[in-house]
């Protein structure tokens, strides 16, 4: 029986121990494909059966790390936007994206190498392709651009989530070379795409009722 059974406060710490030390890694190597559960399970020193136990592989634990960081932005932009009517849907995606890259900002070597290990590994890449869909689908939502249940407008959503996704990689192309004060330069690379995707879904309409301008 694992120890961890029933210990949910003792999952968390493991994990994030294991984040904090596979972040230390790419920062050392920007190399996931080099790092192991093992080597990990020595740098914070925990039985590497344990440690697999929680993740399959540092894939997995990549993807933890990731999405968990990311639900703490979430969580504290949601928080601003309750309390915010007048800003208007566009403006909360622009703030939500720009959180986003302002967050990982320092660790933009890590993902250029990470982007690159996902074109390499398809299993990797089809989970990184599923955790950025998710991702645009919460920044959204979180937005104020809300799920509907008839099949033409759960269509269209779709459809706008994808296109925030290649606004998402258009944008990584200026973001991983920005090195402006504050990221002005991603920041009006963001607006400007933002923008242009924008006409594209009204020109396609695929809006219902949200607020994008």
């Amino acid at each position: 029986e694992s120890v961890l059974e029933n210990n949910y406060q003792g999952i968390v710490d493991l994990k994030e121990y294991l984040s904090e030390a596979l972040i230390t890694r790419l920062h050392e190597t920007n190399d996931l494909s080099v790092i192991s559960l093992d080597q990990l399970s020595a740098d914070i020193n925990k039985d590497a059966y344990l440690v697999r136990s929680v993740f399959r592989d540092v894939n997995e634990l990549f993807l933890y790390w990731f999405n968990a960081r990311i639900s703490e932005i979430f969580v504290s932009l949601t928080a601003d936007f309750s309390k915010d009517f007048e800003a208007s849907t566009r403006e909360k995606v622009l703030e939500t994206l720009m959180s986003i890259l302002e967050a990982f900002a320092d660790k933009r070597s890590i993902f250029q190498r990470i982007h690159k290990w996902a074109l390499k590994d398809f299993q990797f890449g089809i989970s990184i392709t599923i955790s950025a869909y998710h991702l645009c689908d919460m920044i959204l939502t979180i937005s104020g651009d809300k799920k509907k249940d008839l099949p033409i407008a759960a269509a269209r959503r779709s459809m706008r989530i994808n296109g925030l996704i290649g606004l998402l990689l258009k944008t990584s192309l200026v973001w991983f070379k920005d090195d402006s004060d504050g990221l002005a330069t991603t920041f009006r690379e963001v607006d400007n795409n933002l923008s242009q995707a924008i006409e594209i879904a009204e020109s396609f309409k695929l809006f219902e009722s949200s607020r994008y301008e």
